[in-house]
């Protein structure tokens, strides 16, 4: 670990007597600090927390990420191009120390700039909620569950299988299935059998029964959050009547814009919904009349006040640091796999990969029969323009076409696991709803994108710098 040491300075003294540390200095103070005057939210404090969070954070992240896969690239290839490397290797530090000591190097200053990022943003998000637009009464209530960590608690889906096999059975009877793989029809089946279940008719009421909380005191603040859609287009506010608790307890009003979740302006504890199962039971009484439809998953849920915004914003910087650390790696292994061109081509496929993590998850964990269902028509032969396509055609894709479509799932699947750990990231998405980040996570993370995936990477190039020719331009 001396060797690598050495090197860590040596490359850590580079990078700060170049002119790339104070531009990206500079570029994490525009992100965090400049930026923010040009952002207008809905006009509610919430609104401007998650958009300032979002953008300031997401921002700095991106040119965090990418100053880190980057300047990783050229830390080897380009000592390689100058020859640099080759009089390194003649001396006796293994070649895992020199990998080691550009990372580690790339780890400080990442690790600087990520938390000039994280307290420019911090100060600049104190200022603006404390502008006189904002009023005390305002700050008063949104702030409470604005910022923290909160908990979620939603209610278990309920049993709609024997329903969605007698509809099944039904349409087969009736001969109104259309030709899909059957996963593809039970899916669809499944959509439509749970819409019904969580549509809620004027005057009707719906109980949710939330999963009993684990580790969450009862005297925790609880807000209630709703989201739903409804059947009237011109209704531009609907109304819903709601008890904690089930029976005993006062109904109260709640009026909320159709499509955007809401919480409710007051918590109660959590003890008031009912212990130990807290219950909740809604009553439809839209104005206009008309029918709620409640999203499955999260129509209705509970926020549980759990901890600190200031706690949740460390474990947040906790998580975009290991993947600025994971990238990091993936940059210096490139730059020792390749040549400087090579691989700064090879970093931008992964940085258009990454801006794509949203579709390239969809399609990856979706049945293959729906996706190859989905996709093969688009593959389809073309028709002559004389002739216009029958049903029959236009229906059935070339076994060509279903093929391509097939290898572009496996493609897909391919391409989520291996870089499932810088795909799947929703750490900014979480901490600007408030959503708690639990420390075991950041544990688990930081475990695999500072320790495992690193040191993965780190044999991967030292083999291949073990396994290169090295030969030193002759004297005289």
């Amino acid at each position: 670990m001396t060797g690598a040491a050495a090197i860590a300075r040596a490359t850590l003294r580079t990078l700060l007597r170049s002119r790339l540390a104070p531009a990206m200095l500079l570029a994490v103070l525009a992100a965090t600090a400049l930026l923010p005057m040009a952002l207008r939210g809905d006009g509610t404090l919430e609104g401007l927390i998650r958009i300032h969070l979002s953008y300031t954070l997401g921002l700095a992240s991106f040119l965090l990420g990418l100053f880190s896969l980057w300047t990783g690239c050229a830390g080897i290839s380009r000592e390689a191009e100058t020859k640099t490397l080759h009089l390194l290797v003649t001396k006796p530090v293994p070649r895992l120390s020199i990998w080691m000591g550009k990372w580690l190097a790339l780890l400080v200053l990442d690790a600087a700039l990520l938390a000039t990022a994280v307290l420019a943003s911090a100060a600049t998000l104190h200022h603006r909620i404390h502008a006189p637009a904002f009023t005390d009464v305002q700050r008063a209530e949104a702030l409470p569950r604005a910022l923290a960590s909160l908990a979620t608690l939603r209610a278990p889906l309920p049993d709609v299988e024997p329903a969605v096999r007698s509809d099944l059975l039904r349409l087969k009877a009736a001969g109104q299935l259309p030709d899909l793989p059957e996963s593809t029809l039970l899916a669809q089946i499944r959509r439509n059998v749970l819409a019904r279940e969580f549509a809620l008719a004027p005057g009707a009421s719906r109980t949710w029964r939330f999963a009993p909380p684990d580790g969450i005191p009862a005297d925790a603040p609880a807000w209630l959050q709703l989201r739903c859609d409804t059947s009237l287009l011109g209704s531009a506010e609907t109304a819903v009547a709601w008890q904690p608790g089930g029976e005993g307890r006062d109904a109260r009003n709640f009026a909320f814009i159709p499509g955007i979740p809401r919480l409710l302006p007051a918590p109660l504890p959590l003890s008031a919904y009912g212990d130990p199962a807290p219950t909740l039971t809604l009553t439809n009484r839209d104005p206009n009349g008309a029918t709620l439809f409640f999203d499955p998953d999260d129509g209705a849920a509970l926020r549980v006040r759990t901890g600190t915004f200031a706690g949740n914003l460390f474990r947040a910087a906790l998580l975009l640091y290991g993947r600025m650390a994971l990238l990091a790696a993936v940059g210096l292994t490139l730059g020792t796999l390749f040549s400087l061109p090579v691989a700064a081509f090879a970093s931008v496929v992964l940085l258009l990969l990454l801006q794509l993590s949203n579709f390239i998850g969809a399609a990856a964990q979706a049945d293959r029969a729906t996706f190859v269902a989905n996709v093969a028509p688009f593959g389809a032969d073309a028709h002559p323009h004389d002739e216009a396509p029958s049903a029959e055609t236009s229906s059935a894709p070339s076994p060509a076409a279903r093929a391509a479509a097939t290898a572009l799932y496996y493609l897909y699947r391919a391409t989520w696991t291996l870089l499932r750990p810088l795909l799947e990231d929703t750490t900014l998405d979480r901490l600007s709803t408030a959503t708690a980040i639990p420390a075991r996570e950041v544990m688990g993370t930081l475990l695999r994108q500072l320790l495992l995936l690193p040191l993965l990477l780190g044999l991967l190039s030292a083999a291949t710098l073990r396994a290169r020719e090295w030969a030193l331009p002759a004297e005289g």
